[in-house]
C-alpha cells in the first residue's frame, strides 16, 4: 500500500514510516486503508489488502513464496469474464505438497467472494462514514486506541479461581490472543480463519460463542443448566445474562461460575486442538466443565451443600 524504495529520503519517507509509530499505538492503517477492487489493475495481488483482512503474502506464505513476479497485480493473477474466474499464475516451480494445494485452493475460494469487476479501483478509508481520510479521523481512532474507555463492569466471582475471573474479563473486552485481534496488532500468522470450524474468521466472540463446533457445547450447557441464552450478542451479553435470567444471588453466582468455567474450557480445548490437534468432543467438554466448575464451587463456595450427584443432573439446587 505504501511502495517506496528503502533508501529513499525526504518527507515522503518520513510521511511513510509514521505507520510503524502508528503500529506501536495498535492502529494499523493497512487495515483501515480498504483497496476497492474494480479490475484489479492497480491493486498489488500479494502487499495489499484487497479481501479479507490480511495481505495475500501473509495469509499463503508458501503460494507468495512460489510466486515469480511478486509485485504482479490483482489482474495479473484473475480476471472475472462472464460470471467465471479465470486465473494466471506464474510459479518457480510446480505445487508438489498438500499444504500447497489447501492454500492456492484456499485462495481461489477467497477471490471468488471478492467481487472483482470492470470498474477502476478505489482506496477507501475506513475510519470515517465517507470513505475519505482526514487527519482528525485518523487523531480519533488513534486517541481511542491510545486511551481506550469502556462501560464494561465485570461480575467479580469468588466461587472461581481469580486467574479465570481475569480470562472472563478480558473475554468481555476482546483482549484475548484470537487471531483477528492479532493481526491487528500487526501479527503475521498464515491464516486468520478459525482452525475448528474452518469457516470463520476466529474474533473473539467467534471462538468462544459463535463457532459451530462451540454452538454444540453451549447447546449441551443450556440443557444441563435448563438457561435460555439465545439473546447473546457478545461476551459481554453472555456474562452479564445471569442476572436477567435469575432472582436468587446465590444461583446467579452459581450460574456466572458455570458460565465463566464453560468458556475457560472452550479456550482451553481450542489451544489443545489448534496446537496439539487433540481437541474433545462437545459431549466430552460437557463432563470436564461440569467437573471443573463442581471443584471449583464445592471447594470456595461457603454455604453451599451439593453432591456431585445431583450437580450432574441440574446444577442449580442450591440456596
Amino acid at each position: 500500500m505504501f511502495p517506496l524504495r528503502a533508501g529513499a529520503s525526504g518527507c515522503w519517507k518520513n510521511i511513510v514510516s509514521i505507520k510503524d509509530d502508528l503500529m506501536g499505538k495498535n492502529v494499523n492503517l493497512h487495515i483501515l486503508f480498504s483497496k476497492e477492487v474494480g479490475k484489479g489493475n492497480l491493486t498489488s495481488f500479494w502487499y495489499e489488502v484487497w479481501t479479507g483482512p490480511m495481505t495475500f503474502k501473509d495469509k499463503y506464505p508458501r503460494l507468495f513464496a512460489l510466486e515469480s513476479r511478486k509485485l504482479c497485480s490483482v489482474e495479473e493473477r484473475c480476471q472475472k469474464r462472464d460470471g467465471n474466474f479465470l486465473f494466471s499464475w506464474d510459479w518457480k516451480r510446480n505445487l508438489n505438497s498438500v499444504i500447497e494445494v489447501e492454500e492456492l485452493n484456499n485462495c481461489c475460494r477467497e477471490i471468488a467472494t471478492s467481487g472483482l469487476g470492470s470498474t477502476c479501483d478505489t482506496l477507501t478509508w475506513k475510519g470515517c462514514p465517507s470513505g475519505s481520510f482526514s487527519v482528525s479521523s485518523l487523531r480519533s481512532i488513534w486517541v481511542s486506541q491510545s486511551f481506550p474507555t469502556h462501560n464494561y463492569v465485570h461480575f467479580w466471582n469468588n466461587l472461581i479461581p481469580i486467574k479465570i475471573n481475569f480470562f472472563g474479563w478480558r473475554a468481555a473486552l476482546n483482549r484475548l490472543p484470537a487471531k483477528t485481534e492479532l493481526a491487528k496488532r500487526g501479527v503475521t500468522l498464515p491464516s486468520a480463519i478459525c482452525g475448528t470450524c474452518g469457516t470463520a474468521e476466529e474474533s473473539v466472540f467467534h471462538l468462544l460463542w459463535d463457532c459451530n463446533w462451540v454452538k454444540q457445547v453451549w447447546i449441551l450447557v443450556q440443557l444441563w443448566c435448563d438457561l435460555d441464552l439465545s439473546n447473546v450478542t457478545s461476551i459481554e451479553s453472555l456474562q452479564n445474562s445471569t442476572h436477567s435470567l435469575l432472582k436468587s444471588p446465590m444461583q446467579i453466582k452459581v450460574t456466572n461460575a458455570v458460565i465463566l468455567s464453560t468458556l475457560w474450557m472452550i479456550w482451553k480445548d481450542r489451544n489443545e486442538r489448534n496446537f496439539n490437534n487433540n481437541g474433545s468432543s462437545p459431549e466430552k467438554l460437557l463432563d470436564d466443565i461440569k467437573a471443573i466448575s463442581f471443584t471449583w464451587i464445592k471447594s470456595r463456595g461457603k454455604g453451599i451443600s451439593v453432591n456431585w450427584g445431583s450437580w450432574c443432573i441440574f446444577p442449580f439446587v442450591v440456596p
